[in-house]
Formats: structure tokens, C-alpha cells, sequence
């Protein structure tokens, strides 16, 4: 009896193990095979260039010789523009950083003789600002007012320290932010014409 009674327990033990093996679903016996792996997505440059994009040429209009010191307002050639802009594109993509200087040559009348010895233009409220919001790295110094006497020496308008610059920028400032003092009794009369120079060094002063 006894005999019997065990072989029973062990028959109905057995029978719930494969009752237990034959309803396990395959993947909660076998671990996942997925596997990851890496790459890269390359792309190599060459440099680009240094260069100035645009510069203004300023225009003070038809005016009377006066016989003392006096300023005048610049304008574009007539244009409707109220501010003058200098474009800058440093697309070399080294973080050098670079210099924009501009320099005043002496004034010629229409025969090309010296005319309106001293003169002066003056220039404030400049201002910088990113050409494309893609530009990175930091933004450059620039003058706020400065003086640019007609002596063809070169003045700093704004300058990109190491690691700053890179990409586009405009140099903006207002029309009326921009003057000529002629002094007294100075001028021949006719067109009076000075050069400007804009010139863009590749390393910060």
C-alpha cells in the first residue's frame, strides 16, 4: 500500500514539472542576443579666408565754407540706409583672431592740392554684432567712439582676441553717429576728397 501510494505522488509530480516546461514561452528561457556597436561620421576641412565682406563710403554732402569750426553729418552717397555697416567673414577656423583698422588720408581738392588741413571724423556708438547664428566662438572688442584724424595712421575698431571672431560679424553704427569737423576757413571750395582705408590684420593688436 505504501509502494503504491508513493508511486502516485512521484507520477503526479513528474506530470506537473512538464505540465509546468510545455506552457514556459521560449524567450523567457533564452537570453536576448541583441548586441550594439559604434561608429563615426568624419568630414575634414581646409581653411578658408579672411576678409571684409563690405565697407561704407561716407558722404557729407554740398556745403558753404564757414570761418570757423564746424561739423557735418555723414550720409550713403543718398541712400536711404541709416547705418553704416562693415562685414567681416573670418572663415579660416583657427581662433587666431584678427584686427580691423581704418585710417584717414589728407584731404585733395579737385586740382589735388592739400585741402582742409586737420580735419577730423568722428565716429561713436559702434556696436558688433553676429552676421549668421551660426557664428561661434566669442564675440570681438570693439571701439565705442573714437577719432579718426587725416593722417593716414591706422586706428583700431575692433579686434578679435584668440579663440574669438570666427565666422560673420557686422560693425553698425548710425549715420548721424558719424561727423566730420573741418576747422575755419580750411576748405577749397569744390569737392574735397579723402581716402579711407579698412584694413583687416590677421592677428589681434
Amino acid at each position: 500500500m505504501y509502494l503504491k501510494t508513493t508511486s502516485k505522488k512521484i507520477a503526479v509530480a513528474i506530470a506537473s514539472v512538464l505540465g509546468v516546461l510545455a506552457i514556459v514561452s521560449p524567450s523567457t528561457v533564452h537570453a536576448s542576443s541583441e548586441t550594439s556597436e559604434t561608429s563615426e561620421a568624419v568630414i575634414e576641412f581646409a581653411s578658408g579666408s579672411l576678409s571684409l565682406e563690405a565697407v561704407p563710403d561716407f558722404d557729407f554732402a554740398s556745403q558753404t565754407i564757414m570761418a570757423t569750426d564746424t561739423s557735418y553729418t555723414a550720409s550713403q552717397n543718398g541712400e536711404d540706409s541709416t547705418e553704416f555697416v562693415v562685414g567681416i567673414s573670418d572663415l579660416r577656423g583657427t581662433g587666431e583672431g584678427w584686427t580691423l583698422n581704418i585710417a584717414l588720408s589728407s584731404f585733395v581738392d579737385e586740382n589735388d592740392e592739400a585741402s582742409i588741413p586737420g580735419a577730423v571724423i568722428f565716429i561713436k556708438n559702434l556696436t558688433v554684432s553676429r552676421a549668421s547664428t551660426a557664428t561661434i566662438g566669442n564675440t570681438p572688442n570693439n571701439a565705442e567712439d573714437i577719432d579718426i584724424n587725416s593722417d593716414n595712421v591706422a586706428t583700431p575698431l575692433l579686434v578679435a582676441d584668440e579663440e574669438a571672431g570666427f565666422g560673420l560679424w557686422d560693425l553698425e553704427w548710425a549715420n548721424a553717429d558719424t561727423t566730420l569737423t573741418v576747422p575755419g576757413a580750411s576748405a577749397r571750395v569744390g569737392a574735397n576728397t579723402a581716402t579711407l582705408t579698412w584694413s583687416l590684420e590677421n592677428t589681434p593688436e
